[in-house]
């Protein structure tokens, strides 16, 4: 029991650090002309911000929705 309980900790806490970096990645439209819009984690605001994905390459920092950003990456 004690194992599986350090092994679920680890989960835990290896899925929040990976999340913060990712929310921590700055906006990156892509290169692509592509227009969706999209929100990313401004980590300097500590807000999600809309902008414009080009629809290719960028970065995880990449939201469907506002909803979905806060989720992901509020504290």
């Amino acid at each position: 029991k004690t194992i599986l309980f350090i092994l679920l900790c680890i989960c835990v806490f290896e899925n929040i650090s990976c999340l913060n970096s990712i929310c921590s990645l700055p906006k990156n439209a892509g290169p692509c002309k592509a227009y969706f819009p999209r929100y990313y984690y401004n980590s300097k605001t500590g807000k999600c911000e809309k902008f414009i994905y080009g629809g290719c390459k960028g970065n995880q920092n990449n939201f469907q929705s506002s909803k979905d950003c806060e989720q992901n990456c509020h504290k």
